[in-house]
């Protein structure tokens, strides 16, 4: 493995955990938001309140708050739909709802450069997969 490290150093490959600096744009902090004062103020309000601050699991099993309850009927009202999911991420959204979704007997078309959250919700519903060439 040394040898390893070694080899993708004396190509300039070998990667170390840094503090970004400047303007990020390989994150996925696409506005910026991460570092906006009154989006970091507001975070410090809502976990002063918070009755529980960590993940208790499952929101399923034990990690349900009303809060949830309250900012997914706030944000389906905001855009107009019956009713919203919160996910933590888009990787999340995207497996949780296409396994859900998708039943084994369907036939999906994908592009090969699908983000990886895609091609494993497409994966766990056990479909039929079509990968067609990128932008084909």
């Amino acid at each position: 493995m040394l040898d390893e490290l070694s080899e993708l150093e004396s190509r300039a490959e070998l990667r170390h955990l840094e503090t970004v600096s400047g303007i990020d744009l390989s994150s996925n902090d696409y506005l910026g938001l991460a570092t906006f004062p009154r989006i970091k103020q507001a975070i410090l309000e809502g976990v002063s309140r918070a009755p529980r601050i960590a993940s208790t699991g499952s929101r399923l099993l034990s990690g349900h708050d009303d809060a949830w309850t309250l900012l997914e009927h706030d944000f389906a009202k905001w855009v107009g739909a019956e009713a919203a999911l919160y996910f933590t991420s888009g990787y999340a959204a995207n497996i949780g709802l296409l396994s859900a979704v998708l039943q084994p007997e369907d036939i999906v078309f994908s592009d090969s450069a699908n983000h990886a959250s895609l091609i494993d919700g497409i994966r766990l519903a056990k479909c039929r997969r079509v990968i067609f060439p990128h932008l084909d």
